[in-house]
């Protein structure tokens, strides 16, 4: 990947082409890291040129999200810990349930309760992890619609 150098900070971006994009755009997250992305059949500008242009926003876009990185606290999926939800902590439980097939999440009694198809829970935490943002999209799915027609 390419390297540019913008108020004394080596900065890697990468370059593409995008199908839906409509217009010349720079783009940065912590997944991609930063990106000029390209319409098809526009002619494409240098992209140093376009950076060094957007300078400022670029270098704000990293911190910032070097920021947000920093502070988003680190899960263990251990008994106990603490989630958000709803504006509300609630605390990481563990339960066996032997009828299950597949490691499930959901809200008891204001605890956030993994259950296990298995005796004892022995799940990697990326298993964990994943239940519990199966819990949070099927919370959003069901909150967010009503949520937006009561602002509406």
């Amino acid at each position: 990947m390419p390297v540019i150098e913008l108020d004394g900070q080596s900065v890697t971006y990468g370059v593409r082409t995008s199908q839906r994009a409509k217009r010349i755009s720079v783009r940065y997250s912590l997944s991609n890291g930063l990106e000029v992305v390209y319409p098809p059949g526009l002619r494409q500008p240098d992209p140093e040129a376009l950076l060094r242009e957007r300078s400022a926003w670029v270098l704000s876009a990293i911190d910032k999200f070097r920021k947000a990185a920093v502070s988003k606290p680190r899960r263990d999926y251990r008994a106990g810990e603490t989630f958000l939800f709803l504006g509300a902590n609630i605390r990481l439980k563990f339960e066996s349930a032997p009828s299950l097939t597949q490691i499930t999440a959901s809200l008891k009694d204001r605890h956030l309760v993994v259950a296990f198809p298995e005796q004892t829970p022995s799940a990697k935490c990326a298993d964990i992890r994943q239940a519990i943002e199966r819990f949070y999209r099927t919370q959003a799915q069901d909150y967010l619609p009503k949520r937006a027609e009561e602002i509406a």
